[in-house]
């Protein structure tokens, strides 16, 4: 089996995040909410994606049209 080192870098990585938060994903979540507040006061900028949503920022989606026989697609004529 061929080895991707880019992969195996990014699941050892993957490894050791989640043995310093214990496997648990709360703690996790916690982490990375402090690591996002201290790279914020070092002036990193982030996407809220939440903030966008309430704003109006997603799109409708669209209902695609159900094709009847009524349509000229499918009629004999």
């Amino acid at each position: 089996m061929w080895n991707d080192p880019i992969v195996e870098e990014v699941r050892k990585a993957r490894r050791e995040i989640a043995n310093e938060c214990g496997n648990d994903i709360h703690k996790l979540a916690k982490m990375i909410r402090k690591k996002e507040k201290e790279r914020k006061k070092q002036g990193w900028k982030f996407v809220n994606l939440s903030q966008k949503a309430k704003k109006g920022g997603r799109r409708k989606i669209q209902q695609k049209k159900s094709f009847s026989t009524e349509s000229p697609l499918l009629s004999d004529g």
